[in-house]
């Protein structure tokens, strides 16, 4: 698929979810077409995906409304925009110091979302992903499996997890090489994993009583993060990360000061 069909999926991507949004009743997929003008196949199609996904609810005549995710996600997004407030000229700086996309993701059940992204130097391969992706194959997604219970982690691999390159790992003992590196580094990495030819390192981000709430990843083609040298990289990375964290816990603190 290129880059103009990627992006015209997730333009009709969003145009279904907010129709759906305004409905106040479930819709199906004739009214749904009717509203937006994709074609009817193409609107059941996408349709199951995001049901599949659970971003949507189908009930006994095929109708659909938002599923239950977009209630936790709103928390979230509640939560999390003054995350990104906070770390916004932090990512900006590191964006600019190393010249590669810089993005902030945080975590709902089994997805990552991308909150916040900055772009480096020229690359069609960054600019075409979309701002959800799979815990399993996504150096974000796997920061969020490194902070997960041994229970939780075996029931995540007994799942049937799909490739998307002939490089994605999706087996427990993958993930057991995924830890030792996390537990070494710092950081979580793929290569070309999600993407051919794109490569992504990422770090955690804590609050206050140093629990995970989000992470930021570095993603650049691979060649140029070979050429640019992905130790140097991870570390300018993870110090980013750490003062993120720091002002985070500085200003509970403050917060809290201030509350009494």
């Amino acid at each position: 698929m290129n880059e103009k069909n990627n992006v015209a999926s997730v333009e009709r991507t969003i145009l279904l979810i907010r129709a759906i949004s305004l409905s106040p009743e479930p819709v199906g997929v004739t009214e749904l077409s009717r509203q937006t003008g994709i074609p009817k196949p193409t609107v059941s199609r996408f349709c199951v995906t995001l049901a599949n996904l659970g971003m949507l609810d189908r009930n006994e005549q095929d109708e659909y409304s938002l599923g239950l995710i977009f209630i936790a996600l709103g928390e979230r997004v509640k939560a999390s925009r003054n995350s990104a407030e906070i770390a916004q000229p932090y990512i900006d700086k590191l964006a600019k110091d190393i010249g590669e996309s810089i993005n902030l993701g945080i975590c709902n059940e089994d997805t990552v979302y991308t909150i916040y992204n900055v772009s480096g130097e020229s690359s069609v391969l960054v600019s075409k992903l979309v701002p959800i992706s799979p815990l399993y194959c996504s150096s974000l997604g796997k920061i969020f499996l490194m902070h997960r219970s041994k229970d939780e982690i075996i029931s995540f691999f007994d799942q049937e997890l799909p490739k998307r390159t002939i490089y994605t790992q999706t087996t427990y003992e993958d993930y057991l090489n995924w830890k030792q590196e996390y537990n070494e580094t710092g950081v979580t990495t793929e290569t070309e994993e999600y993407e051919y030819g794109l490569s992504c390192i990422a770090a955690p981000l804590y609050d206050h009583e140093k629990k995970l709430i989000a992470a930021i990843s570095l993603s650049a083609p691979t060649s140029r993060l070979e050429l640019k040298g992905r130790k140097e990289l991870a570390q300018k990375l993870k110090s980013t990360a750490s003062e993120i964290s720091a002002i985070y816990d500085k200003l509970y603190i403050r917060r809290k000061n201030i509350l009494g």
